[in-house]
């Protein structure tokens, strides 16, 4: 009887100790604290914490695991592999992950190994200042916050066919490449000011929609 509760005992001190072990190997360092385009820069195995917006939507679910990119306000983009399916996240959303860089067919990138390892942020914290190039390549890291921009004005404002709202099209600066987008005029901005080839430093709340890549700024003042 002794030798049996023994043999319990030993058993039993085995599969916690295994437990343990299991544990501490996920869990062995705190989460490093890096930017998508940091994570190149660390070895295999570091544990990660990584904050950014998501560049596409999620897929459809039907896979047994996930792959999306994360972007930094930098354009750095890293790969993330989720070890489980995700749905209900879109382009566009900015997410915090802790997980563990690794090496896959020559590409780094962070696998995330439980859905409490991922959280979707407030919107609230997204760039504030930025160029119109940046907004129109990259409009999910401004879509719906208030950014402070320069540009060139290209057309007087002109009404549209409501006739109740006034639109411009104004230019990026050097350096910006050949980028224009459609700027709204809010009610109380002067349309005088919008006279073609002069450049304004201006207050603008950035509107995307996903679903036909349309982007344009509402002009809420000069900045």
């Amino acid at each position: 009887m002794v030798e049996r509760i023994v043999i319990i005992l030993v058993c039993a001190s085995i599969v916690v100790t295994g437990l343990l072990i299991l544990v501490a190997w996920d869990y062995d360092d705190p989460p490093i604290r890096v930017t998508p385009g940091e994570v190149a820069d660390l070895a295999p195995g570091t544990q990660v914490l990584v904050e950014g917006w998501l560049a596409e939507d999620a897929g459809s679910g039907e896979n047994t695991f996930s792959i999306l990119h994360l972007e930094g306000e930098d354009g750095e983009t890293v790969r993330l592999f989720l070890t489980f399916p995700v749905t209900n996240l879109v382009q566009g959303d900015r997410l915090r992950v802790i997980g563990k860089v690794s090496l896959y067919r020559g590409e780094i990138e962070v696998v995330v190994s439980s859905p409490e390892h991922i959280e979707v942020l407030p919107d609230g914290a997204r760039a504030h200042e930025g160029t119109l190039g940046s907004l129109v390549e990259r409009p999910w890291l401004f879509e719906g916050s208030e950014v402070t921009i320069q540009v060139e004005v290209a057309t007087w404002p002109m009404e549209d066919l409501d006739g109740d709202t006034l639109w411009c099209i104004v230019n990026g600066l050097e350096g910006d490449g050949d980028v224009t987008a459609f700027a709204q005029l809010g009610p109380d901005i002067s349309e005088g000011i919008f006279e073609p080839g002069t450049r304004l430093d201006l207050r603008v709340m950035v509107r995307y929609d996903p679903s036909s890549g349309f982007v344009y700024l509402e002009v809420l003042g000069l900045a």
